[in-house]
This record gives C-alpha cells, sequence and structure tokens, in this order.
C-alpha cells in the first residue's frame, strides 16, 4: 500500500467521522447539522496554501452539489 493511498484513505475517514460527529444530539437537544466536505491533498492537489484552500473549496462545492453529508476528494493538479 503506498503513502499516498494511506493518507488519501486517513484524510476521507477523517472527514466522515467529523459528519458523523455534527450529526449526533448534543446535550439532549436535537438540531439539524449537515456538512460538505472537500479535501485536497498535499502535494497531489497544490503545493501552497492559496491552491490547496482553492482545490478544497472546489471539491467542498461538488460535495454539496450531490446532496448533504457528502465528502469529495479534489482531483490530482494537471501537471
Amino acid at each position: 500500500c503506498s503513502s499516498d493511498l494511506v493518507n488519501q484513505e486517513s484524510a476521507l475517514e477523517t472527514a466522515e467521522r467529523i459528519i458523523a460527529l455534527l450529526s449526533m444530539a448534543y446535550a439532549d437537544c436535537q438540531v439539524s447539522v449537515s456538512a460538505s466536505v472537500g479535501v485536497a491533498l498535499y502535494p497531489e492537489c497544490g503545493d501552497t496554501l492559496k491552491t490547496l484552500t482553492a482545490a478544497a473549496d472546489q471539491a467542498m462545492y461538488l460535495a454539496k452539489q450531490s446532496g448533504k453529508q457528502r465528502v469529495v476528494l479534489a482531483p490530482p493538479r494537471a501537471s
């Protein structure tokens, strides 16, 4: 298993756990929270804060378009 695959799987698992935690009831209060998460990995999706943030932002909007409670991994940047 390559380290890139491990990092990608870890990032996606972490995003899924965040979404699950946000969906839980807190202090016996019913609150409706949903999250859409975009994940951008370094250096595949960018090598600066600006490019990584832009890639994650684009992935987040794709996640929102595909429905609630979604995680989308940004594609690698073009060389």
